[in-house]
């Protein structure tokens, strides 16, 4: 039996939790965490957004003063609650406190002049963020959380608190270890990131093929870890995937016209891995007929049975968000009803193992589908029949 313990870790969508733990509603007792992960896995956005609202919803239950989050805010006054992220990665000791001569008299005093934009009045939320960067900023760290100041020029506000998140050791991120002095003042949190919280990050914000991307291949929102090719200097991270679908959204790159240019866009957004996979999931069934399929189905059941094969699940997959971008154009009443109803039947005649699938694409792209009688008579069959799906 090996003697190694394994490292248990949280997922993004669990990091609300886990921060809620060490916050104790404010108790006097409350712990400071720092969360790590490889690059890309939404740490930031959690910290800045759901950590810094949990706390000023908690103070806001206390004193029934409504409070409005406002980043980059070190002087926020009452009914703002300030956001301020310190990032230890891109800063020198030198950019926190320089050494400064007061004048006691005629005596000179060195002291240090300290960085104008950390916290100096009111409440919020500073977020370290790139905490486990160069060791000597990692000392900048340790004072705030053993002591909340930094030597004896700067004192962090009493309505401050202070959250950390930054890369592993094994991340090659240019990190350190944490000091163990300051690791044993914390609670440390290993995080992975999951599809359910990459979506939650950017809901309303993703392209369809994303979103469908990460429904049908969950696995595939990271693949900081696993063996890239010889050159590949990128991997599929939260971040990557919300730039791949700014780059479809706002930049012009498809997929589905694939050109040399669109498939250079993908590798380099999100890596070889991540990008064959994405690449399949949008253009594999570019050659099939899929009017045909949809309005004429026994005319295309060779076509059909192909797609219900089995091994064909990518195939399937590439199909439910093709037909699921449709229901963004189709007209409300009839159209409408028409489209879910051809997509179903087409879905359940590869077998249906696909069809729950389209159907909640569907919704997620355009809720208007829920109004249909074909969505309602699925749901009430799925209903039936105990799907868990």
């Amino acid at each position: 039996m090996s003697n190694v313990i394994p490292i248990i870790s949280i997922t993004t969508s669990e990091m609300e939790q886990a921060y809620e733990m060490c916050y104790m509603g404010g108790h006097p007792k409350r712990k400071n965490p720092i969360f790590i992960s490889e690059p890309g896995a939404g740490k930031s956005w959690m910290t800045r957004n759901i950590f810094a609202q949990h706390v000023a919803d908690c103070r806001t239950a206390k004193d029934g003063i409504a409070r409005e989050l406002s980043l980059f805010n070190a002087n926020p006054p009452e009914g703002v609650f300030g956001v301020v992220p310190l990032n230890l990665g891109t800063s020198e000791p030198t950019d926190i406190g320089v050494p400064a001569i007061w004048w006691n008299g005629d005596d000179p005093i060195q002291k240090r002049a300290v960085y104008e934009a950390l916290p100096r009045s009111g409440e919020g939320l500073l977020v370290v963020d790139e905490a486990t960067q160069v060791q000597a900023m990692q000392k900048v760290y340790a004072q705030l959380v053993e002591h909340r100041r930094i030597g004896d020029d700067y004192v962090l506000p009493d309505g401050w608190e202070i959250v950390a998140c930054g890369n592993g050791s094994a991340h090659k991120a240019g990190s350190s270890q944490i000091l163990t002095h300051t690791a044993n003042r914390l609670v440390i949190y290993n995080v992975r990131a999951d599809a359910e919280g990459f979506l939650r990050v950017n809901q309303g914000n993703l392209a369809d093929e994303v979103i469908a991307m990460m429904r049908f291949y969950p696995e595939m929102v990271s693949t900081f870890f696993e063996p890239k090719g010889k050159g590949d200097l990128q991997h599929a991270s939260g971040r990557s995937w919300e730039a791949m679908s700014d780059l479809m959204l706002h930049g012009g790159c498809d997929p589905v016209r694939g050109t040399n240019v669109d498939k250079a866009t993908v590798w380099g957004a999100i890596g070889s891995i991540a990008g064959q996979e994405f690449w399949s999931v949008c253009r594999c069934v570019v050659d099939y007929d899929i009017e045909g399929m949809l309005t004429d189905p026994e005319s295309h059941m060779d076509a059909i049975q192909t797609l219900g094969d089995r091994n064909e699940t990518m195939k399937r997959a590439s199909l439910a968000v093709r037909l699921a971008k449709r229901t963004k154009t189709s007209k409300k009443g009839t159209d409408m009803e028409q489209l879910v109803g051809n997509c179903i039947r087409l879905f359940d005649l590869m077998g249906s193992d696909y069809t729950h699938a389209f159907v909640s694409l569907a919704y997620n792209i355009n809720p208007e589908v829920a109004n249909t009688d074909a969505y309602g008579g699925h749901e009430l069959k799925r209903n039936d029949n105990g799907s868990n799906f």
